[in-house]
């Protein structure tokens, strides 16, 4: 019986899959985000905000806090104040110094003045220069207090007046963002 299902069997396979596909309807796309094909969900979502508002009147959803925080970045964008962008701060930092100049003042700026042991180029290099530059920019709220703190260090280290450059470089690329 096996014998006569394969031997009257005289289409290949592939050709069978073939037919058989073009005899179909095409699929329909997928949807590339399900839960907006899908309304019951959306009104579901919008119920449970509304009962949430209503228990909850001074609470904001996360949907509606990141709604604001996207227009006031794509506000500040727009208007003459510079948003933070690590890679024209980076770009500027490199312009005057080097990056491994600009790593090892920064880090020495916020935890510890460097040696040159194997344990600290380690830490310092494990550090981005941009996870660097914005916790300088975070830890520091004016400028002028920036500024004080890369000189006081640079003068410190070794090689000072390299060290002393790269501290110009350093604040004078993070300038613009304490201009907002």
């Amino acid at each position: 019986m096996l014998q006569k299902l394969y031997t009257d069997d005289s289409e290949i396979t592939r050709v069978k899959s073939a037919k058989a596909a073009r005899s179909q309807p095409p699929a329909p796309p997928p949807t590339r985000f399900p839960s907006q094909a899908n309304t019951g969900n959306r009104n579901t979502r919008k119920r449970a905000d509304k009962d949430n508002q209503e228990k909850f009147p001074n609470h904001q959803s996360p949907l509606v806090q990141g709604q604001e925080i996207r227009q006031s970045a794509t506000q500040d964008s727009t208007s003459n104040s510079c948003p933070y962008d690590p890679f024209d701060l980076r770009l500027n930092v490199m312009k005057y110094t080097t990056p491994l100049r600009a790593k090892l003042l920064i880090f020495s700026v916020l935890y510890h003045p460097i040696k040159k042991t194997q344990h600290d180029w380690l830490l310092m290099k494990a550090k981005p220069l941009d996870d660097l530059l914005f916790e300088l920019f975070s830890t520091c709220p004016t400028l002028e207090e920036l500024e004080a703190k890369l000189y006081q260090t640079a003068q410190a280290l070794e090689d000072a007046d390299e060290n002393t450059q790269a501290a110009g470089a350093i604040a004078q690329s993070m300038k613009r963002l304490y201009e907002r």
